[in-house]
């Protein structure tokens, strides 16, 4: 490529929040050229999907939520395969791996996360991750070579998506989770007993409360810290992410476990923008940058903080909400979605209610719902089974509406956001994504 650039906006990273930047952006500049580089030779497709490609229940072209028609429509000059290695923040440039340099008037870092490898297991033989389609292709090819058994670290949203589809290709899989419990930060112990279950009649081993110490030099067993070892054909380091962010070390830009932004996604420098996993944003009920504020590597969080950031640097004024914890997760026919504060510490003054739990034999599966008070405003639930009006719960929380007059029918089937009453709709609250 030539090894000179500019650009009016230079976007690092091509998922979710990169995509809502260039929306806002393209709403206000029409004209100003964009260049987009990844280090990713696909761009712009659906992370939570990979699992539904590593199954064969998809083909990549059904993960690609922005094609070539927005790439067009944009005017976007794409950059891919292509890592960035350094930030000049004064000199408003950056570097590519491949000695190319990219001057730009506004910048905005989108890049994601990158996979949690735990130090005493990385590098070993036979050891994969999960948070990419070349992953997915990796794992792929291992089973096309006759992989019959894989262990999983971690239990979370990527852990379980993984194992689920591995189970779906015939392996036998062994899920392997740190904390007592699966899904530790979506669920309580009631509602991952439940799931739990539900993975152990699919044939899954899980353990939790376990620890893997290190994987043999051939790559075919896996030591636990409990003394027990695990045959494996591969292991997956499935245990979440962290920001993308070691290519800005030196460059002044102030990052702690992600870049640190305020509301407007605006950096420490007046035209560098910060938006999605690799950002470090205000928490949403305490408002506080730090200590509570921490990366959301959730699809909403990007798409909000990503449409904020984009606006901002074409010249507009949009704060982002604060990052509000929520996400969701179906595996084997079993959903689960938990937003806002799912398990209030001990003296923290928060009220919980639970509608119990429903065995599913009248109901045609498992059912849960969890709902946590702040007063007279909801401010997190789980719901297990029936997640049909989940995004009315999450857009009360995050509207912060008042729920004195339906704290009742909030634990029932056939709740409506008629409900919650007329003074409340004239704030406009809107359902929200999930």
């Amino acid at each position: 490529m030539n090894k000179k650039k500019s650009a009016e906006y230079l976007i690092i990273g091509a998922g979710p929040a990169s995509a809502a930047a260039i929306e806002s952006i393209r709403k206000i500049d029409g004209r100003g050229k964009i260049i987009v580089v990844s280090s990713e030779k696909d761009v712009f497709y659906s992370r939570p999907l990979i699992s539904c490609l590593l199954a064969l229940e998809i083909d990549k072209k059904h993960i690609v939520y922005r094609g070539r028609d927005f790439i067009e429509k944009n005017s976007l000059e794409i950059i891919a395969p292509a890592a960035v290695t350094s930030v000049d923040a004064r000199g408003k440039s950056v570097r590519l791996s491949d000695g190319a340099r990219i001057k730009w008037k506004k910048l905005i870092i989108a890049s994601g996360g990158e996979a949690i490898v735990p130090e005493n297991i990385a590098g070993a033989k036979g050891l994969r991750t999960f948070t990419s389609v070349e992953d997915a292709r990796r794992i792929d090819a291992d089973i096309k070579s006759g992989a019959k058994r894989a262990a999983v670290i971690g239990g979370g949203f990527i852990g379980l998506k993984c194992a689920e589809a591995l189970v779906k290709r015939v392996l036998k899989v062994t899920l392997i989770e740190l904390a007592p419990r699966v899904l530790p930060s979506l669920l309580d112990d009631v509602s991952a007993a439940v799931f739990t279950r539900n993975l152990t009649r699919r044939g899954i081993d899980v353990r939790t409360g376990a620890r893997a110490e290190k994987i043999s030099a051939d790559g075919k067993k896996l030591f636990l810290a409990d003394g027990s070892k695990i045959s494996v054909d591969f292991t997956v380091a499935a245990a979440g992410v962290r920001p993308n962010i070691s290519f800005l070390a030196g460059s002044g830009i102030r990052a702690a476990k992600g870049v640190i932004a305020g509301g407007d996604m605006r950096a420490n420098f007046p035209d560098i923008f910060a938006a999605g996993d690799c950002a470090e944003t205000p928490d949403f009920f305490s408002g506080e940058a730090r200590p509570k504020a921490r990366p959301a590597p959730i699809w909403p969080v990007a798409r909000l903080s990503g449409a904020a950031a984009g606006a901002n640097a074409a010249g507009g004024k949009v704060t982002a909400e604060g990052a509000l914890s929520m996400n969701s997760v179906e595996v084997f026919g079993l959903a689960v979605i938990s937003a806002g504060i799912v398990n209030p510490p001990d003296g923290s003054g928060l009220t919980v209610e639970t509608a119990g739990l429903s065995d599913g034999a009248s109901t045609g599966g498992p059912r849960y719902k969890k709902l946590i008070f702040d007063g007279d405003r909801l401010a997190g639930f789980i719901m297990l089974g029936d997640v049909l009006r989940a995004e009315i719960y999450t857009g009360l929380i995050r509207n912060r509406a008042s729920v004195a007059n339906c704290k009742k029918e909030l634990s029932g089937d056939t709740f409506g956001f008629i409900a919650v009453g007329e003074e409340n709709w004239k704030k406009r609250i809107t359902p929200m994504e999930v």
